[in-house]
């Protein structure tokens, strides 16, 4: 299932199942049943995230730079998508 949910928008994969019907008569018809499920653009899931600075704070003598990644614990499911 996992790997079904990864399927990045238009990606497919296909399974094929073989199946025989018989009759107490001595008939039988054989077929294949194919199911072909087509990925979609799942919806990312976002993280709430928070940081903190120095009120006040930034001179030479102390500086206060903010930096970080407010996307790194944020997470699509579907291969290949970026954010």
């Amino acid at each position: 299932l996992a790997s079904v949910q990864q399927l990045a928008e238009g990606a497919t994969v296909t399974d094929v199942f073989s199946y025989t019907n018989s009759d107490n008569h001595g008939g039988s018809s054989s077929a294949n049943l194919t199911i072909t499920i087509t990925g979609t653009n799942d919806a990312p899931v976002a993280v709430a995230d928070a940081a903190a600075v120095k009120e006040d704070t930034n001179t030479l003598a102390d500086p206060n730079p903010v930096s970080g990644n407010v996307l790194s614990n944020d997470t699509d499911v579907d291969n290949g998508d970026t954010h």
